[in-house]
């Protein structure tokens, strides 16, 4: 199964079909679809996967749609900031915990430097 690390909604913000640079490779894909990039195969369990879907990325992005992008004057009520949190909490787990996360930059970080 495929587990996104970047939810395919927020993909899907930047359109249907997008590029992306591999930095490993030095090159950019082009013309990719949102299923297509920022996966890793089989990450999590599938009970996970359907957790993250229905009770974290799904709400979020409605709450995302219907209040965040919608209007200039926004209201938040506290159930609305739990989901939010839950959000930020979960995205900064989801591609293997802080620790990993600051690895990944600072490879990248190098990596960018040698370009």
């Amino acid at each position: 199964m495929r587990n996104h690390y970047i939810p395919r909604f927020i993909i899907k913000g930047f359109g249907e079909r997008t590029n992306v640079f591999d930095i490993d490779k030095g090159v950019v894909m082009t013309d990719k679809r949102p299923k297509r990039i920022f996966y890793g195969k089989d990450v999590y369990t599938d009970e996970l996967e359907r957790i993250s879907a229905n009770d974290v990325d799904s709400p979020f992005c409605h709450l995302l749609e219907d209040k965040l992008e919608s209007s200039n004057n926004i209201t938040l009520s506290r159930k609305d900031l739990s989901l939010i949190k839950r959000y930020m909490a979960f995205s900064s787990v989801r591609i293997g915990g802080e620790e990993r996360f600051f690895e990944m930059f600072r490879s990248y970080d190098n990596k960018i430097k040698r370009l």
